[in-house]
């Protein structure tokens, strides 16, 4: 049985691109762009003041979901980052971006059908699972189902 794979746009710093870039091509992931500038969407939180400084940058990519949820799992437990982390399952997309604003270790995770959810370290929640739900509802990228 073939590992289940997902189209993922990770959004970071440009100055971060070529690591995340590296990283994803090491662990399997396919890149099928890295060039476009994000623009925030309509109900995207606002992800910090630093962005005018270091453009940030949508990766397109397809990664199997246990690179997805590794990653989801370093943001959770890393408290070295400075802020929190957005898992965004809206539109049928999966989005994964840092958000400067929110507190240290914070993860909010959207969807289209309930308002987002927040959770923090050591609140007792279990966003694992709830990410790993999602992504088992979110459709496959074209030609892998």
């Amino acid at each position: 049985m073939a590992e289940e794979r997902i189209a993922v746009e990770f959004i970071v710093p440009e100055t971060q691109r070529r690591d995340v870039l590296r990283e994803i091509e090491r662990n399997g992931g396919v890149v099928e762009s890295s060039s476009e500038l994000y623009v925030r969407g309509e109900g995207d939180p606002p992800l910090g003041a630093d962005s005018r400084f270091d453009p940030l940058i949508v990766i397109a990519c397809v990664v199997s979901a246990a690179y997805f949820l590794r990653q989801a799992a370093q943001a959770w437990h890393d408290f070295r980052v400075t802020g929190g982390t957005v898992i965004d399952f809206r539109d049928g997309k999966v989005r994964f971006y840092q958000l400067d604003s929110a507190d240290r270790g914070t993860f909010v995770v959207m969807t289209d059908d309930a308002p987002p959810s927040i959770h923090r370290p050591n609140d007792g929640s279990d966003v694992m699972q709830q990410i790993a739900r999602q992504l088992s509802q979110t459709a496959l990228p074209p030609g892998d189902g």
